[in-house]
């Protein structure tokens, strides 16, 4: 029986700290291979669908971006923000493995219990960004534009604000702003 009961506490525990550092180091390595292959790469976004079993990045390059639109087309915004319209995409197969896996054990069909996991996912990836924007590892990254996505979850307002912590009050933040309703 107490068998049973760990194997039990087991499966409703997820580590968000432990999922919170892996992100950070899959979002290195990943920014450095993004970036030896595209010397244009402008934005990354850490991508997570909305049912909690997945996560990767999507990027863009301003060459894919300048083939897509041009400042004078009505869609650019569209183009240039929508991370469904960007021309990379990678699945963290280790996280998402894990966050899958922990979704297929807990069986939501407690919603309290699903909503108090996705915030927590929440709050560890922003928690990832926000470090890895301050690392001195990103410095050499600081011109690439980081966001974050939950498909269908994040209100305009929410996803202004943290394009903003994470890229501090820049030009990009205001034309990210001005613009949401064309790629929200």
């Amino acid at each position: 029986m107490r068998y049973i009961r760990n194997v039990l506490e087991r499966w409703n525990l997820f580590d968000y700290a432990k999922f919170e550092d892996a992100i950070v180091h899959v979002m290195e390595q990943s920014l450095k291979k993004y970036r030896d292959i595209h010397d244009d790469l402008y934005i990354v976004s850490l991508d997570c669908c909305g049912e909690m079993s997945s996560m990767g990045l999507i990027a863009n390059t301003k060459a894919y971006l300048a083939e897509q639109t041009d400042m004078s087309t009505e869609d650019h915004w569209y183009y240039k923000y929508c991370e469904e319209e960007w021309c990379i995409f990678d699945t963290f197969e280790k996280i998402s493995f894990e966050m899958y896996d922990y979704m297929q054990k807990m069986h939501v069909s407690d919603v309290d219990k699903f909503d108090n996991h996705r915030n927590n996912i929440i709050a560890a990836c922003k928690k990832a960004l926000c470090r890895l924007v301050v690392s001195p590892f990103y410095q050499e990254y600081a011109t690439i534009l980081l966001t974050f996505n939950i498909r269908e979850y994040l209100e305009q307002e929410e996803r202004i604000a943290l394009f903003e912590l994470f890229n501090g009050k820049t030009m990009a933040a205001t034309e990210y702003a001005e613009h949401i309703e064309d790629f929200v």
